[in-house]
């Protein structure tokens, strides 16, 4: 896809309720983890949005430095599905929009640069499975399922793998990933999460990637 073509949206309207504070602003080698998520996805991509909620709008638009746009008023705390949606509302529509969340601090714009590069012609979605899943919070839609999301929206399912599997998908397997790609996709959830992946070794790893 050309990436002239191609929206970053960067997800941070997550409540982060199981790690007890907003962990977009937890820090990983001194460095918020949403800074990590804007620093891979503006090296891969021209342009880039970030979507929160009312609540988190002051904080990331004092700190971002990027466009800062808030969920659609009548879907808010619907998740991803609903940021995608506002994205694709709010911003001059482009064919692609590549989804990254706020709570993977190891990942590398290498990443997001296969799923731009991938072919994906007569797909709706490009999305990678990594370590077996399919990582939906770390992949591109077109813009065309804009209205499939919405009527989705409307029924009150928020669910990624619901609009999945109504819609054609190129996946893109772990091993043309990269080296150590499974390392990239992991996303923190508690702060407990962090301290295992550090004895893990994963800096190591994802420097290496």
């Amino acid at each position: 896809m050309d990436r002239k073509n191609v929206m970053g949206v960067i997800l941070a309207g997550g409540k982060s309720r199981r790690f007890g504070s907003n962990k977009g602003f937890a820090l990983y080698k001194g460095v918020p983890f949403y800074e990590w998520s804007i620093r891979a996805m503006k090296k891969a991509v021209e342009s880039c949005v970030l979507v929160t909620n009312r609540e988190l709008e002051r904080e990331y638009k004092a700190v971002a430095g990027m466009t800062v746009i808030v969920d659609d008023a009548s879907f808010e705390e619907s998740g991803p599905l609903g940021g995608m949606y506002t994205a694709m509302s709010e911003m001059a529509p482009v064919e692609w929009y590549v989804l990254l969340p706020i709570d993977v601090p190891y990942i590398n714009s290498s990443i997001i640069e296969q799923i731009i590069e991938a072919d994906g012609t007569g797909c709706k979605a490009i999305i990678p499975i990594i370590e077996g899943k399919k990582q939906f919070l770390i992949a591109a839609y077109h813009y065309s399922l804009k209205d499939v999301i919405y009527e989705q929206l409307l029924t009150g399912n928020y669910r990624m793998q619901s609009l999945v599997e109504k819609i054609d998908v190129h996946y893109i397997e772990e091993k043309k990933m990269g080296k150590n790609a499974g390392v990239s996709f992991r996303n923190v959830n508690t702060v407990h999460d962090l301290e295992i992946f550090k004895r893990e070794d994963c800096d190591k790893h994802h420097n290496e990637h």
